[in-house]
């Protein structure tokens, strides 16, 4: 079963995750760790667009986060897992399209977020991943709640 975890890289939400993997069967197959980066362009002086991060920020990001996951996250895996599952960092406008591409490029039969719990008047002005994967998602969902 190909399963994709959108992987964030702090908080409750990574915790929840955390705690997932553990539980998990190895025998469920590899895990492909998806985290996407906001790509964000703005107009300068003369209508001149700058973007970031640049290149070269994201290169670094993507180390960067490669490395976090792996450390963080690929210690919960069982060793027969570890080997075979991947780290994907993505560049987006909007990372629910993103996610969505992903999903149907590769296939993936089981899509795992988190969620942060907020609840009451904060949590009707914040934009959720987790609402936005509940509507679009091509394949079967899993949240997870702090």
């Amino acid at each position: 079963m190909k399963t994709v975890v959108a992987c964030p890289l702090e908080g409750p939400t990574l915790e929840s995750i955390k705690h997932w993997l553990k539980a998990r069967h190895v025998d469920e197959g590899p895990i492909d760790f998806v985290h996407i980066v906001n790509r964000i362009v703005y107009a300068e002086d003369l209508m001149v667009a700058r973007e970031y991060p640049t290149p070269e920020q994201f290169s670094a990001m993507r180390e960067s986060f490669s490395e976090f996951i792996r450390k963080e996250v690929f210690t919960c895996l069982p060793q027969e897992v570890r080997g075979v599952s991947q780290v994907h960092v993505l560049l987006a406008l909007d990372e629910g399209e993103e996610m969505v591409h992903y999903l149907k490029q590769s296939n993936a039969q089981l899509l795992v977020v988190g969620t942060r719990g907020i609840k009451g008047f904060k949590g009707l002005f914040t934009s959720s991943f987790a609402t936005k994967m509940m509507k679009e998602a091509p394949c079967n969902l899993l949240v997870l709640r702090p």
